[in-house]
């Protein structure tokens, strides 16, 4: 075996590592990926949370909230407020 063929194979090696390596980072990105999905979809969630429990918690301002889209739902149907949604 001369130093050619040595040369050839370490090449072929060296072209799988880097197959091997570029499927590893892949499989990383669609872990992460998926990961962040998930903490996005429960950080929302908490958020939901959070505001349920402070209409609970507090009556006005859960009646506040009724009146406010009782206005903006009459505006709608009016066709009054349609420019206030983009502001």
């Amino acid at each position: 075996m001369n130093w050619d063929a040595v040369g050839a194979i370490a090449e072929l090696l060296g072209a799988i590592g880097v197959i091997g390596s570029l499927i590893y980072v892949a499989s990383q990105v669609r872990a992460s990926t998926v990961a962040s999905k998930v903490e996005s979809k429960l950080h929302l969630t908490q958020n939901m949370v959070s505001y349920g429990d402070l209409l609970i918690s507090s009556p006005e301002l859960n009646e506040l909230m009724i009146n406010g889209r009782k206005a903006l739902t009459l505006c709608l149907r009016a066709n009054i407020c349609s420019s206030l949604i983009w502001l």
